[in-house]
């Protein structure tokens, strides 16, 4: 199935690639593309519009739903990926995709070109190769067989085995031969490809190869992205498993052959027939005839609910239904089966008022006998949704999309009728359901649940008073009706309508309201342009409901029709309302200057009917882009809640809105948490384009069992491999941990922020001959991106059923097969070190993982070395040589919370032969242990002496994508000695007092350093000026000399002077506990002809206490010559105690793992007192920074190549990073910076 956004131009020719596609892959592995369905907005009007000739025939849609198809032809405009197609791959291997989408640009200026595209089949090959490889990832789910810039975990190139030359490389691709394109950065320049020896990644991030067709035809995997290739790897042709790439990876070594056949797809191969081609069905969404299937019973129209179920008809129908619906209406329960309302138009006034009238009038017989059931009213919908008798205009046949919604207790015979549910299949009619469970089915349920779990506690075993309790039955699923939803493509909400006081709550009329709009607009090309998007909701109880403050964002890409609702319930229609019109007010946002900023009671409609349900609804056709507040107050406490909600519609056609797509790892109907654990998926997207950065929380509310609690968990885009194999790709994901009983559970997602977040976008390539990065590696680069305002989404997925959950689990038991610690998949070297004993060592990294898949935290890591790389994939428990304490730098790593990073350096022995292999396990709480994380090979170690810009790539040339400043420092050589000999350090071990031994000495020896120190500075402390007056006659008569030497504490600064060792000479004027500002020279005249132009200076008041008339000013005046490269900063100004108790603050905070403090003065502040801070290590007044910036005041954030990068607002106060860039950590701990700081010092 294809959809086309409703941006997409109409111009493009959706069949030529589709049908090349299938023809190709027909002849490489004997299956086709048999049929395909495109689905044209409607929108796009008559297919006259968009069709091209022959016009072909253009039916109703009726299974396909817009947002579930296949592929997506979305607007190629900013797409991450350029012109390249590429699949949604939220799961692991084997598994088929959320969805294909295809950018417009890649049909327009790719496909359609033809052979004329000479230099696009340069770049990736021919359309229909590079549709087939990206199908093969959708479809099949595999892996890409090439390396992707800037990243650590599979690289663009390696260093070639046994070779030290860093430009000795060879390319992570899947092919028969050594390929040799050239190298181009996005200049389209030529660069060289080196490798870093520091990390034995690419030195030069952007240098990326460009192939050709011609030079470079070698025998290649078609999921290599070569231009050449068109088969895939595996039986005959060759598979390396040695390569770091994602599929080997991800698909532990196998070959992509191998996973494709085992797909259902190629169990019976169609060699004959028609020859590959395919049949193409164009549907265009229609106008909907939607028959209401309503359960009328005692049990179900308990507690009024009969009005509760009223009330949200009435409002649907004449509120939010679409103008050209058709409905009509069945019942069944106490009374027969029978169509109560003939199809008729949804428009008509007396329609509405027929639904009305025949619920409230709505015979309920006494008793408990069942005169109908679910299936003999859905036979009666069938017949209600093909008798137009009532309908006097033509009605075409296939002029309508059939839809039935069933509002009851959810119960249906598992033995349903055949029959019926193959004549919903053959007419593709939608099945929806609103289930609101009656006491006899939640009382089942927890009964079962109960027993369920008392089953498997108590495992056949006896208790200590008598015989063994008979074990009870196990729970009677009853998701029949479920299933059947499932299978027609429809979704199930459950409704949690626990009385209170007898009476109906608020929150399952609001479930309702929601749940008749989702189910009417969900799955159509409309949430595009014309149905109402959830913004927030909130809930206020009891005391809160004095004072209730409701916030939201409206964005720029959500901006039309806003509604903002309240929802509440009074007791009897002789109380007076909770709420009065007098109490609600809403606040446009501040600052806007388009409408009104108040909103009052003359701007909402005020509804109520009989059943003691009231809302209060704001509707704004232009709302201005903010943060909007409401502000309202109740009368009286309820134990009813107020419910507040906002929503509105996109903005334009033109600009995608923001939005979510939820969706879970196991069918709705059948989850079982026994075997495999539930992972829950949030897409978050503007059309095609990651939107990043986002707080996404997933709640999954019990249903069926009320006595269990609501759960909130926080979804991640980590990029970890398990679940989220993607970072930066807008998908969101997460193991679902503690549900505990069987039956319906609903799942919200709610997406906020508060504008940090970013929609990622492609950078521009001024080279037609330079392709665009395809999908994907470890992780989505951001090249270049846009930030978002603050906006929030709020997404009913509905309801799953639960089907087995993990029994109750005992001390130091699983209590479930996936029970077991997540796969690491992100191992990569952060640095290689060498020193000039010989043996360096190797620091690694990657994402922690949990306990259970990615939750809490795991009780160790157990992480090994291989001389050969097949040891460390299939026999890491018996061969390898586990890393000791020994040779780790430090402690060895504990694990942390999971999804945080992990860092250890690994010490290497000295002269140790290369290529060396690491992988690591996770142990858990409960002893299971995880898979083999993917291998890292080090297979080159940096030369002895390295500077800093060949370490980090500082120094590169603009045309290699270098950036940063060049640096001349040397990394400090550290030498790492290795505790014990290389070949017995598996076999020795510690006696408990030995090592005691080892722990206490270095312990003691470190008290006696500590305290010695401390004396020391004590000491130092305790009179930092001894030589007062010597000092002070010296310096007095040094400064008198010249203007050129400075009163504040300076070094003389003579040429004549030999290089002897400075010594820091404090100014007279701290000495005397006067703030650091320095004076003027003695003998400076002043007069009225003294030019100050361009002479800095600091002026020191100070009023003589010993005048007694205190009229007496001391001006002193001091001229600052221009700062010599060689000399000190103005750091210099401040007393050596001050200097050394910041070193101690520093040193502290290191301790801590914090950023260390900067020393720097209060601005502003008369006094200029020492401060140790955060903005600066330099005198607010200090004239070397503190100059007036010429031209206009940078933002805060400024766009740079369409990356944002912080910008210094404060004039002369600094942030703790000084530069372009932030400061890097070297191996040795240094940071790597061209400004000065005393952190540094």
């Amino acid at each position: 199935m294809v959809a086309l956004a409703t941006s997409v131009t109409h111009s493009v020719d959706r069949t030529a690639v589709l049908r090349n596609a299938s023809l190709e892959l027909f002849r490489a592995r004997g299956v086709y593309l048999a049929e395909v369905t495109v689905v044209i907005p409607r929108s796009w009007e008559s297919k006259g519009n968009w069709a091209r000739q022959p016009l072909p025939r253009v039916e109703a849609p009726s299974w396909q739903q817009w947002d579930r198809a296949d592929i997506l032809i979305e607007r190629g405009e900013e797409s991450v990926f350029g012109e390249n197609p590429f699949a949604v791959q939220y799961a692991g291997c084997g598994v088929q995709g959320r969805h294909l989408v295809v950018p417009d640009t890649f049909l327009r200026s790719y496909a359609a070109n033809g052979e004329h595209a000479a230099n696009w089949f340069d770049k990736y090959g021919k359309p229909h190769h590079v549709f087939l490889r990206e199908w093969a990832v959708y479809r099949y789910g595999v892996f890409k067989e090439h390396g992707f810039p800037r990243d650590p975990v599979y690289p663009l190139y390696l260093p070639r085995s046994g070779s030290q030359d860093p430009n000795d490389i060879e390319l992570n691709v899947c092919a028969d031969r050594p390929v040799r394109p050239e190298f181009r950065n996005g200049n389209g320049m030529s660069c060289n490809a080196t490798i870093n020896l520091m990390n034995g990644l690419p030195l030069d991030h952007d240098c990326i190869p460009v192939y050709s067709v011609q030079h470079d035809a070698v025998e290649a995997s078609l999921m290599s992205g070569l231009p050449s290739a068109t088969h895939f790897c595996g039986s005959p042709r060759p598979h390396d498993q040695t390569l770091p790439t994602k599929h080997n990876v991800m698909c532990n070594q196998r070959s992509t052959t191998e996973v494709i056949e085992q797909h259902p797809d190629f169990h019976q191969r169609p060699r004959s027939g028609l020859l590959g081609r395919t049949r193409f069905i164009f549907v265009q969404e229609k106008a909907q005839v939607l028959a209401f299937v309503i359960q009328i019973t005692g049990a179900t129209m308990q507690h009024n609910r009969r009005n509760y179920i009223l009330r949200a008809l009435n409002q649907f129908l004449r509120s939010e239904a679409p103008s050209d619906m058709q409905i009509a209406l069945v019942t069944y329960g106490t009374v027969a089966s029978e169509i109560a309302l003939r199809r008729a138009s949804a428009n008509d006034e007396s329609v509405r008022n027929a639904v009305d009238a025949f619920l409230l009038n709505a015979d309920i017989e006494s008793g408990n006998s069942i005169n109908s059931t679910l299936e003999d009213g859905l036979r009666s919908a069938l017949e209600a949704l093909n008798d137009t008798s009532e309908i006097t205009e033509r009605v075409p046949p296939n002029g309508f999309t059939k839809r039935v919604m069933i509002i009851g207790d959810g119960h249906l015979d598992q033995h349903f009728d055949d029959i019926v549910r193959h004549n919903f299949d053959i007419q593709g009619i939608r099945v929806d359901a609103i289930i609101f469970p009656s006491p006899e089915a939640a009382a089942a349920a927890s009964a079962s649940t109960t027993s369920f779990a008392s089953s498997h506690a108590s495992d056949g075993l006896t208790s200590g008073k008598g015989p063994s309790s008979p074990r009870r039955p196990m729970p009677k699923r009853d998701n029949t009706l479920d299933t059947f939803v499932a299978q027609t493509g429809g979704r199930t909400v459950a409704v949690d309508d626990t009385p209170i006081d007898t009476s109906i709550t608020v929150t399952a009329l609001q479930e309702l309201y929601d749940s008749l709009y989702t189910f009417t607009y969900a799955g159509t090309s409309a949430a595009q342009y014309d149905s109402f998007s959830q913004i927030e909701q909130k809930e206020f109880y009891g005391k809160e409901q004095n004072e209730m403050v409701f916030e939201f964002d409206v964005d720029p890409t959500l901006n039309a029709e806003l509604r903002v609702r309240l929802v509440g319930h009074d007791y009897g229609s002789d109380r007076p309302w909770t709420v009065s019109p007098k109490d609600i007010l809403l606040f446009a946002p501040i600052g806007h200057t388009n409408g009104k900023k108040l909103y009052s009671p003359k701007d909402y409609k005020y509804v109520s009917t009989n059943a003691q349900f009231w809302y209060y609804e704001f509707k704004i056709p232009d709302p201005a882009v903010g943060r909007w507040r409401l502000e309202a107050k109740a009368r009286k406490d309820t134990k009813q809640p107020i419910i507040v909600s906002s929503a509105a519609k996109p903005a334009t056609d033109d600009d995608e809105p923001i939005s979510v797509d939820v969706w879970i790892s196991q069918p709705s109907y059948n989850v079982s948490l026994r075997e495999e654990g539930l992972i829950v998926y949030a897409k978050v997207s503007k059309g095609s384009r990651p939107v990043v950065d986002v707080n996404v929380v997933a709640k999954i509310i019990p249903v069926s069992d009320q006595t269990e609690t609501q759960m909130c968990i926080e979804l991640k885009d980590n990029g970890a491999g398990d679940p989220d194999m993607t970072k930066d790709d807008g998908v969101y994901s997460r193991y679902i941990e503690g549900i505990k009983s069987i039956g319906r559970h609903r799942l919200v997602v709610e997406v906020k922020t508060e504008g940090n977040a970013a929609v990622l976008r492609g950078a521009t390539v001024p080279d037609d001959s330079v392709p665009h990065t395809a999908c994907c590696g470890s992780a989505v680069m951001r090249t270049a991106l846009n930030a978002t305002r603050p906006f929030a989404r709020r997404v009913s997925f509905g309801s799953f059923f639960v089907t087995r959950v993990a029994r109750e689990q005992r001390d130091g038991e699983v209590r479930a097969p996936w029970s077991i610690p997540g796969r690491i998949a992100d191992l990569h070297v952060v640095y290689l070190q060498s020193s000039h004993g010989g043996h360096g060592g190797v620091s690694l990294g990657w994402t922690a993982t949990g306990n259970v898949r990615d939750h809490g935290r795991a009780a160790a890591y157990i992480l090994k070395r291989f001389d050969n790389r097949n040891d460390a994939v299939t026999q890491f428990d018996e061969r390898g040589q586990e890393i000791s304490q020994w040779e780790v730098e430090g402690s060895a790593p504990l694990p942390k919370e999971a999804g945080n990073p992990e860092q250890v350096f690994i010490k290497l022995a000295n002269g140790i032969s290369l290529p060396q292999y690491f992988a690591l396990k996770v142990n858990n709480t409960y002893g299971v242990l995880s898979a083999v994380s993917n291998i890292v090979t080090i297979s080159v170690l940096p030369p002895v002496t390295t500077t800093t810009s060949s370490i980090w790539g500082l120094g590169s040339s603009p045309g290699q994508g270098g950036s940063g400043v060049s640096g001349g420092a040397t990394v400090g050589d550290s030498s790492f000695t290795d505790q014990l000999p290389s070949d017995r350090r598996g076999d020795l071990r510690l006696l408990p007092g030995q090592l005691a031994l080892i722990i206490a000495v270095p312990l003691v020896l470190l008290v006696l350093g500590v305290c010695i120190l401390i004396v020391i500075v004590a000491k130092r402390r305790r009179d930092p000026l001894l030589d007062k007056d010597k000092k002070v006659s010296t310096n007095d008569k040094s400064n008198a000399t010249s203007l050129n030497a400075l009163n504040n504490g300076t070094l003389p600064k003579d040429p004549n002077v030999a290089n002897t060792t400075p010594v820091l000479t404090p100014s007279p004027v701290l000495k005397e506990g006067l703030s650091p500002v320095t004076t003027m020279a003695p003998h400076l005249p002043l007069s009225s002809s003294m030019t100050l132009d361009h002479v800095p200076m600091t002026i020191d008041h100070s009023i003589s206490m010993s005048d007694p008339m205190n009229m007496s000013v001391t001006m002193s005046i001091n001229q600052v010559p221009p700062q010599q490269p060689g000399g000190l900063s103005p750091v210099n100004h401040w007393p050596a105690e001050v200097l050394l108790e910041h070193y101690n603050r520093v040193q502290e905070a290191k301790q801590r793992n914090e950023l260390p403090p900067v020393l720097s003065l209060q601005p502003g502040h008369p006094d200029e007192s020492v401060h140790s801070s955060n903005p600066s290590v330099y005198n607010t007044i200090d004239p070397f920074r503190h100059r007036h910036q010429s031209g206009n005041t940078a933002p805060a954030c400024q766009i740079n190549g369409a990356v944002q990068h912080p910008v210094n607002t404060h004039g002369g106060i600094y942030s703790p990073y000084y530069g372009n860039v932030a400061p890097i950590v070297t191996p040795t701990g240094v940071h790597v910076n061209s400004s000065r700081n005393i952190t540094h010092v």
